[in-house]
């Protein structure tokens, strides 16, 4: 059996605090646990940075969108930073699609830049057009066919709501 860090256990008793605020519905009590949060994060292993990521996410706590910003522009480790595009695409918005755009252009990681751009499926706008389409002839196969989806989803979206328009 491999050894669970301290901070993994710290993690999920922090985590657990959150679950019962969110659930009781507390959102003023949300920044204790999300700072211990962010400071555990600060100097826990992969694992445990993927956990609390995973879990904020399944959480839908939008409240906890820049530790998962700073972990999509920071973090060393690609797993994590995969996590945190797909979190962004869940729990962002048109406002945080510039930060997917970057992972997707720019990420060393082809996981990365896959999750990004399949995360602006969810979240992109007209503004998202031009760098899907440059994502569409990235080198990796599977960064240029989740780029090539998330363009349809995003266009088809963005004809829908200019029909929807057009009828009101």
């Amino acid at each position: 059996m491999i050894p669970l860090e301290p901070q993994f256990s710290e993690a999920c008793e922090v985590l657990e605090m959150l679950s019962r605020v969110l659930r009781e519905g507390k959102s003023i009590a949300l920044e204790h646990p999300l700072r211990r949060l962010e400071a555990i994060y600060q100097v826990a292993a992969v694992a445990t940075r993927q956990t609390i990521l995973t879990t904020l996410a399944d959480f839908r706590c939008s409240e906890a969108l820049p530790i998962f910003i700073r972990a999509l522009q920071k973090d060393e480790s690609a797993l994590v930073r995969h996590e945190a595009a797909f979190a962004v695409g869940i729990l962002g918005n048109e406002s945080h699609t510039h930060f997917l755009v970057h992972a997707m252009l720019n990420d060393p990681h082809l996981m990365v830049r896959h999750e990004a751009a399949t995360a602006l499926a969810t979240v992109g706008n007209e503004s998202c057009i031009s760098p899907l389409e440059q994502a569409c002839t990235d080198q990796s196969v599977a960064v240029a066919e989740s780029a090539r989806f998330a363009l349809h989803y995003v266009v088809r979206r963005i004809s829908l709501k200019q029909r929807s328009a057009l009828h009101r």
